[in-house]
């Protein structure tokens, strides 16, 4: 998987050809295994090309509903398993879903 920021890009979604171009230029001149990589993507037949976008959310949850962080976030397993814990612990410690999601959150927001 590759990631990388830029502005909103303009271009064909249909047009696989040119999303790899667009790839391949993000990544062009990095070393390493990246242009093995770029060289395979050209015959992959599953190649998939889509945006990740950031959502900043007031809250991070509303009735019944929280919400986790960020694929690109790097931490994706370890954030799910700490969140996952201090949920649990909140619900325990709260009479309702409310107030535990509350305190999940003033927990769990600095450290996502």
């Amino acid at each position: 998987m590759f990631l990388f920021a830029s502005p909103p890009l303009d271009h064909d979604r249909r047009d696989q050809a040119g999303r790899r171009e667009l790839l391949a230029d993000a990544f062009a001149g990095e070393g390493w295994e990246v242009p093995t990589l770029l060289a395979g993507m050209a015959e992959a037949p599953d190649f998939s090309f889509d945006r990740l976008s950031q959502v900043h959310l007031g809250r991070w949850s509303k009735g019944r509903v929280a919400l986790a962080a960020s694929t690109a976030s790097g931490q994706g397993t370890g954030l799910a398993l700490v969140g996952a814990y201090v949920l649990a612990a909140e619900l325990a410690r709260h009479d309702g879903h409310d107030e535990a999601f509350t305190a999940y959150e003033r927990r769990m927001r600095p450290f996502a």
